[in-house]
């Protein structure tokens, strides 16, 4: 079955933050207070499978952070949701966790400096008491040839 029939990318609304949320804290992050640039990935039962937050900072689409529900993984959610990224600019940027670097290499992301990034950004990584299990890597992608 194609992936645009098993599942479809919106704007999240306030009724998705119970599923937002969920995935959130499954993958060992805080709970949404607000869904300002949330997209969902839903499946046919409206259920939320996966989440991204899209922020634009000078031009630059920060992804922060994409996330899918286990049982989703390998359906092609992540990389549908990497893409509502490209709608903000063809110049994405984001902080990996380390296991997620192949993931995103296979998109064409590279390897980025902490300094070539937005540090409003990725200043959330510095003191983190959870660094060295994420061994975080920041990474972009310029489709605009730039």
């Amino acid at each position: 079955m194609p992936a645009e029939e098993l599942f479809r990318i919106r704007a999240a609304t306030p009724a998705d933050k119970r599923g937002i949320n969920l995935i959130s804290v499954l993958e060992g992050m805080g709970a949404f207070e607000d869904i300002v640039g949330l997209f969902v990935a839903c499946n046919g039962d409206g259920d939320v499978v996966g989440f991204i937050r899209v922020e634009d900072h000078g031009g630059v689409a920060y992804v922060h952070p994409v996330a899918v529900y286990p049982t989703w993984r390998g359906h092609g959610v992540g990389r549908a949701l990497v893409a509502c990224a490209f709608e903000v600019s063809p110049r994405v940027a984001l902080v990996a966790r380390g296991g997620s670097v192949a993931f995103y290499r296979a998109l064409g992301f590279k390897d980025a400096t902490w300094d070539e990034l937005d540090q409003t950004v990725v200043g959330e990584c510095d003191g983190c008491e959870r660094r060295d299990e994420c061994q975080p890597r920041c990474m972009k992608i310029d489709r605009a040839g730039r």
